[in-house]
């Protein structure tokens, strides 16, 4: 069997194709090409080109990646022209298997920049570093070479924290040439770092990686999530409790967007190439009111819980009947609020309908069955629980994805 082929040429505008080339698969996430590849055949490919000093762009996509192409024809049309897009997010990779891709993994940034810094100290491939503060790099270099010690690291630099001037590019490019770097690895982050390798693709006689985080994870200055926490999907978590104040707007904003426009696309909705995109006309909002409502409603609902769970100790089962009639009913109709912000409008007797619905529910699940099927009430209130969860999950969603 023969190996991967080299990186194929990309540029065609306004597509992301497919893979034809045979080396491997593609699926198109949200718009977004993404790889179906494997550490062993990015790696492959990599140094095939950086041998033959190839000018190539290699993105490692994740959510947010994804999310900042997302209705940005521009940014999406870079990870187009991109000659090998990785995916490096979990999320990524269940969306692959969810597409067809059988026994897809994990891609992942850091850990690809191990395995191609291992080829290259193999074959004596001069690499370069590209991004990250003074020190951040002179500890990842130390690192690096102490892991692998025939490395070659031919190339160094920390840009300043702002635009080049062309005389400061034009330098850049030059230092970069003159070190007979092949391979440039770029933490500049998300989207900067792809922006910036699509500027200098045929300029930079290297190929380029977008890594991101991994400068500062491979040189200790910041800590990687426990490997369970990968395997589940939830890196997101722990680098949100690390760095909150720069992270969460990120994730509580992105990562229900994806859920829902992914759920969207298996569900038959067209995202299509970017071109298609800028050229499509935008879709009628939902109407804010419904969602501002139905979130007003629940945190009612909350609150109003909160208060009866210390009353029920002193009150009678009269009042926990007309309570959970009544907390119910606004939960349903706060339900209703949220399916009329997302399909544009309900008709009230289906309203009254849910209401009537959430008032038996409620008798069913919270009063009847403790008197009458005591082993199953705890269990009751577990489920009531988390639908009260879920409908705060969905409404979130519903909130960050109405902004498409």
């Amino acid at each position: 069997m023969s190996g991967p082929s080299p990186l194929p040429a990309r540029g065609r505008p306004g597509v992301p194709a497919p893979r034809t080339d045979g080396a491997v698969a593609s699926r198109t996430i949200l718009g977004l090409r993404v790889d179906a590849t494997s550490y062993a055949d990015a790696t492959t490919q990599v140094l095939a080109a950086a041998r033959a000093a190839e000018s190539r762009c290699v993105c490692v996509a994740n959510v947010h990646l994804v999310m900042e192409a997302l209705g940005h024809p521009a940014y999406q049309q870079i990870i187009a022209d991109a000659d090998l897009v990785t995916p490096d997010g979990v999320p990524l990779v269940w969306a692959l298997r969810c597409l067809g891709v059988r026994g897809q993994e994990r891609v992942y940034g850091p850990t690809l920049t191990l395995h191609v810094c291992e080829a290259a100290a193999r074959e004596g491939v001069p690499v370069g570093f590209y991004g990250g503060s003074p020190e951040t790099l002179e500890a990842l270099a130390r690192n690096l070479t102490a892991r692998f010690p025939a490395l070659r690291i031919a190339y160094s630099h920390s840009p300043p924290f702002r635009p080049l001037t062309e005389d400061e590019d034009r330098q850049v490019v030059a230092a970069i040439a003159g070190s007979g770097a092949r391979i440039l690895f770029v933490g500049l982050g998300c989207p900067k770092q792809e922006e910036w390798m699509a500027a200098h693709k045929g300029r930079v006689r290297a190929v380029m990686l977008g890594v991101g985080a991994a400068f500062d994870f491979h040189a200790g200055t910041k800590r990687q999530a426990p490997h369970w926490m990968m395997r589940c999907g939830l890196e997101w978590l722990f680098r949100l409790a690390s760095e909150p104040r720069r992270l969460w707007w990120r994730y509580l904003y992105h990562n229900p967007r994806f859920l829902w426009h992914f759920g969207l696309q298996l569900l038959g909705r067209s995202y299509g190439p970017p071109a298609a995109q800028e050229a499509s006309p935008s879709r009628p909002k939902p109407p804010l009111r419904g969602v501002v409502l139905a979130v007003l409603l629940w945190l009612l609902v909350t609150a109003g819980g909160l208060a009866v769970a210390i009353l029920d100790k002193s009150t009678g089962p009269c009042w926990k009947s007309a309570r959970h009639i009544l907390v119910l009913a606004v939960w349903g109709l706060a339900s209703v609020y949220a399916l009329r912000a997302m399909a544009g409008g309900l008709r009230l007797r289906l309203e009254g309908s849910v209401l009537l619905a959430g008032a038996a529910l409620s008798e069913i699940v919270q009063f009847w069955m403790p008197n009458h099927m005591p082993e199953w009430a705890g269990l009751a209130e577990s489920v009531v629980g988390v639908g009260a969860a879920l409908l705060a999950s969905v409404l979130w969603v519903m909130l960050v994805a109405r902004r498409d």
